[in-house]
């Protein structure tokens, strides 16, 4: 299922730290029964990133997020998606929250990570910080490998807004990318594996509302100004049974950036 034989296969010959991820820079954040476990963070740009998972019901609750990362690309400096990779310094776990720093030739970047228990439902905030060194258009994308239910077979992905990607499967699971330009969601590997090829990619803003093992992704496109901080907003919320399903939570994270 996905790639988690392959893990397995290289975790048995000793090779999975050295050829997947940074070693250390994985982390767990909790807040009540709501988890967040991310793996290491890769060191090569075509990595197609450390695999995790959320859960709403504590740590041997069911799993209900297979991956979820990020992924760059200049234009006329890169001819692909590059993956965050080579994190600086350790992972910075505080309470419910984990925070990694990347530097790369055209900007700095801090990744915050936060997961909250509300009413029942796990939600986990992905916050980028990017800070320009050089001008120049930037495409960010972020990414999540669905597995709602704790399985990946039945998802059904709808669009409830250009920013919200909606799947469900018995639970309900909104992905929201706050501010976002474009949108796609499709099987397994329609989106990874565009980010992970040589080419370049751009999100087509089509959803396949099939069920099946799907996936889905934002794209924000910006104009870099040397020292002035750009901030991304990425949503992840799935709630247990019997709370209230955070609905129309994409309209409400993109209303508070625009009044920030």
């Amino acid at each position: 299922m996905k790639t988690v034989n392959v893990l397995a296969a290289l975790a048995g010959l000793g090779l999975a730290g050295a050829a997947l991820g940074q070693t250390g820079t994985g982390f767990t954040i909790t807040d009540g029964t709501a988890v967040f476990t991310q793996g290491n963070t890769p060191t090569t740009v075509s990595s197609s990133g450390p695999t995790s998972d959320l859960k709403f019901a504590g740590p041997t609750g069911q799993d209900q997020l297979f991956k979820t990362f990020w992924w760059y690309r200049v234009d006329g400096v890169h001819t692909r998606e590059n993956a965050f990779n080579n994190q600086v310094g350790p992972t910075v776990v505080a309470g419910n929250s984990a925070t990694q720093n990347f530097a790369t030739p055209e900007f700095t970047a801090v990744l915050n990570y936060g997961v909250l228990n509300v009413a029942g439902t796990a939600l986990l905030t992905q916050t980028m910080t990017i800070t320009p060194l050089v001008q120049g258009n930037l495409h960010l994308f972020n990414y999540a490998d669905y597995f709602v239910n704790g399985a990946d077979a039945n998802d059904v992905v709808s669009l409830v807004n250009p920013n919200n990607l909606r799947v469900t499967d018995v639970h309900i699971l909104d992905h929201i990318g706050a501010l976002s330009g474009a949108y796609q969601a499709g099987p397994f590997n329609s989106i990874l594996g565009q980010l992970t090829n040589t080419s370049v990619t751009n999100l087509a803003n089509t959803v396949d509302g099939t069920p099946g093992d799907r996936e889905g992704g934002f794209q924000w496109t910006i104009a870099m100004v040397p020292g002035q901080p750009l901030v991304l907003t990425s949503v992840i919320s799935v709630p247990g049974p019997g709370s209230l399903a955070l609905l129309g939570l994409g309209g409400l994270v993109a209303a508070r950036r625009r009044r920030a």
